[in-house]
C-alpha cells in the first residue's frame, strides 16, 4: 500500500524548509525550480522532435565488413 505525505506531515516538512532556507530565499528557490523545470521540458521536446527527424531519413550509416570478409576480398 502506498502512502503519500498527509496534512500534519505536510506542515511539518514545509516548517523545516523555511526554517532551513529562510522566508526570503524561498522565491529565489521556486523561480530557480521553475526555470529548471521549464528548460528540462524545452529540451525533451526538441529531444522528441530530433528522434522523429531521425526516424524519417534514412539510415546512411556504412557497413563494416568484418575481417573475414575483408581478407577474402
Amino acid at each position: 500500500m502506498s502512502r503519500f505525505t498527509q496534512g500534519p506531515e505536510l506542515i511539518v516538512i514545509i516548517l523545516l524548509i523555511v526554517l532551513l532556507f529562510g522566508g526570503s530565499q524561498l522565491p529565489k528557490i521556486a523561480r530557480n525550480l521553475g526555470l529548471a523545470q521549464k528548460e528540462f521540458k524545452k529540451n525533451f521536446e526538441n529531444a522528441d522532435s530530433d528522434d522523429d527527424e531521425d526516424e524519417e531519413k534514412p539510415s546512411k550509416k556504412k557497413s563494416v565488413k568484418s575481417a573475414e570478409e575483408a581478407e577474402e576480398a
